[in-house]
């Protein structure tokens, strides 16, 4: 019998920070600017909103205003500015003008000028019935393109007649308002930038249920409203054991909200309010980004807030999930008796970009096995078994890796305060077939997750061919 020996001396699995950065975000290129409106201030941003909002053009006012300050970048020659506005008249026969200004180095004078010829509605007249203009912008005053230099650009929209106000769509995800530049821009800014949007629609679910949405299965059930400002998933019954994968079922109750748009190269962080009737823990999945990674918390009677930060390499659309069923956070269980959590002040912010002056940080050891005693220690571990596993009734062998052994748990065992895992060349067979390899492996699910932190493992891998040995974090 031919043997292959996998030593593993895992010292700290997992760490995870305590501080985090308070840098200015990193510059990311763009050439689109959208119009957005949040808490009555108008600007231009690189990045489309999450809320659609009207923004009112007064039929006696002085027009309004959108600027974007502190830009830089050199004009592509691709031609001229485009102006694609989204705009609704509450009146027959009202025109519209669309103007753009642009300073060039930020001295505060308007070095050139451009404008849309004339915008008419339609007479439709219903809120909200928005029309697509799309124009390309003509030159009016003052200098060719040239490239900025800690400049700015504005785009105004005014009345130009009419008997009643306009609208026009802004803060929206899509479809939106914008102005398309022939210019690669980069905007520094020097706010914190723990002040950036919050791109959690209807966070403080003032907006009531707009936005949520909930799902039950797998035999849970609960219901959702918002109450006292905050939202309130009621927990009537959670989900057992799954039959095939002997997991805690977490996802038989959830609440969650779809379409939150990440750009890549940025660092996030999400925060929220929550609290239990009734202590038990509770995950949260960030469904989308690589992974689908989830995060445990022990939530108890009095609110808490809870943080995670995550790093996008890639733009996503991120789902994100409250996992409220048959959770498990170590030692830590879901009773299965009615309870009400109760969420609030749900946020996810652009907190920086990837490698904007890391900081040092201190870091907490949250999880470890030093594999000490002779047996594992199975409120940490799982061993897996076999050549595959069942998803949705279906069977998918090889583990989905065209994996040719088949685990046993006879292969696992602890040995002078290391975990071996052995690979042996010997003939087995089960229900799905037979195998000419056995190995081991061991694995967290449902007793611990987390996606983001310091991983450390210290081993002794085997030499030769057709053998891997694999150390994952694999959410």
């Amino acid at each position: 019998m031919k043997r292959k020996w996998f030593l593993f001396f895992m010292v700290a699995l997992l760490f995870i920070p305590t501080t985090t950065s308070n840098n200015t975000e990193a510059s990311t290129l763009f050439n689109t600017l959208y119009l957005v409106e949040q808490d009555g201030e108008r600007s231009l941003s690189s990045v489309q909103g999450t809320g659609l909002k009207a923004d009112t053009i007064r039929a006696a006012g002085e027009g309004n205003v959108y600027l974007i300050e502190q830009i830089s970048g050199s004009y592509d020659g691709s031609g001229t500015a485009v102006a694609d506005l989204f705009l609704n008249g509450t009146a027959v026969g009202i025109g519209i003008d669309a103007r753009v200004s642009y300073d060039f180095n930020g001295d505060g004078q308007w070095d050139r000028v451009e404008e849309t010829d004339l915008i008419a509605t339609d007479g439709v007249l219903e809120e909200g019935s928005y029309e697509q203009f799309t124009r390309e912008l003509v030159h009016v005053e003052g200098d060719a393109y040239k490239a900025f230099e800690n400049g700015k650009i504005q785009v105004e929209v005014s009345m130009r007649f009419g008997n009643g106000d306009a609208e026009i769509k802004v803060n929206a995800p899509e479809l939106a308002s914008n102005l398309q530049l022939p210019y690669t821009l980069e905007q520094e800014s020097d706010e914190s930038p723990n002040t950036g949007e919050n791109l959690v629609r209807n966070g403080d679910f003032s907006e009531g249920t707009a936005h949520w949405d909930t799902w039950d299965g797998e035999g849970g059930q609960s219901t959702f409203s918002v109450e006292n400002g905050a939202g309130n998933m009621h927990i009537h019954q959670i989900a057992g054991m799954h039959p095939d994968w002997n997991i805690p079922i977490s996802w038989s109750n959830q609440l969650f909200q779809e379409g939150i748009s990440l750009a890549g190269g940025s660092v996030y962080e999400l925060r929220f309010d929550v609290s239990s009737t009734m202590e038990r823990p509770i995950e949260i999945e960030l469904n989308g980004l690589s992974n689908n990674p989830k995060h445990a918390f022990d939530v108890t009677t009095d609110t808490d807030t809870k943080r995670i930060e995550f790093s996008l390499f890639q733009e996503s659309d991120l789902q994100l999930m409250f996992l409220l069923g048959n959770v498990r956070n170590g030692e830590n269980h879901t009773e299965n008796r009615p309870h009400t959590i109760t969420i609030d002040n749900v946020s996810i912010n652009r907190i920086g970009g990837i490698g904007d002056n890391e900081p040092d940080r201190e870091w907490e050891l949250v999880w470890n096995d030093e594999f000490e005693g002779t047996e594992l220690d199975r409120s940490k571990w799982n061993i897996d078994t076999g050549n595959g596993f069942y998803s949705g009734g279906e069977y998918f062998p090889g583990w989905g890796n065209n994996e040719s052994q088949s685990y046993q748990e006879e292969n696992v065992e602890i040995r002078d305060g290391h975990l071996v895992l052995r690979a042996e060349e010997e003939t087995v067979t089960d229900e799905h077939g037979t195998y000419d390899f056995t190995s081991g492996k061991v694995q967290t699910n449902g007793l611990f997750s987390q996606a983001y932190g310091k991983f450390e493992a210290r081993m002794k891998l085997p030499e030769g061919t057709r053998v891997l040995a694999c150390f994952l974090d694999d959410a």
